[in-house]
């Protein structure tokens, strides 16, 4: 009496590996099979196994699609918000007037933020709420590569708002040639204004402030 040759399961494995086609040739086989389920409270044949798992993937699929479209739509008002917020800039032909209008139209086009402006050296002409600043901030402004956005930032910064700001986005401004100033966004929530958050729209709003504001220091 020959005994009965018992198969690894990496001999299985390997075998329907090598024949796909077994399953087709032995439908009954599939479709008696059963599996541990997911939460291992039961067993489940692999058919409904494998729709199990594929609803599972098309939910997570769902769930990116809207999580991208919100994304689309979040960075679609930004544009529209910055593209207004240009043709405010655009439309005033007196540079003396143009520090107030833009800090006044980054917060219509922004609403629930505050920003401050702050010029060196603030020209005789304008406001000197829009000066005073010290050589040690300057200086740190100065060196930033690029606009700082989080909760950790000079405290100088706090008296250019009525309230202490949660969190905020430091943007160096420069007119292509020197540095000029500085626009400071304000924000009542802290997590509005995150070191890991993105700042691609931040240095649009830097470089065409800059420019902008270029024209009030001639």
């Amino acid at each position: 009496m020959t005994a009965e040759k018992l198969f690894t399961a990496q001999e299985v494995a390997d075998f329907l590996q090598q024949n796909p086609g077994f399953f087709k040739e032995h439908a009954d086989v599939f479709q008696s099979m059963e599996i541990e389920d997911a939460d291992g409270n039961g067993t489940l044949s692999l058919a409904q196994r494998q729709v199990l798992d594929l609803r599972n993937k098309l939910k997570k699929q769902d769930f990116h699609l809207k999580e991208l479209s919100l994304f689309a739509m979040e960075n679609q008002n930004i544009s529209q918000s910055i593209l207004q917020w240009c043709v405010y800039m655009l439309a005033e032909e007196d540079s003396s007037e143009l520090p107030q209008l833009c800090l006044e139209s980054l917060e219509h086009c922004f609403p629930g933020l505050k920003v401050a402006i702050k010029l060196w050296p603030c020209p005789e002409y304008v406001p000197s709420r829009f000066g005073g600043v010290s050589p040690e901030l300057k200086a740190h402004i100065e060196a930033l590569e690029h606009p700082y956005c989080g909760q950790v930032y000079p405290e100088e910064i706090n008296a250019w708002f009525e309230n202490k700001p949660a969190s905020v986005a430091v943007l160096p401004l420069d007119d292509e040639t020197n540095s000029i100033g500085a626009l400071v966004f304000a924000s009542d929530d802290p997590e509005h204004f995150t070191e890991e958050m993105g700042v691609s729209f931040l240095l649009i709003i830097s470089a065409l402030a800059g420019a902008a504001l270029g024209r009030t220091m001639l």
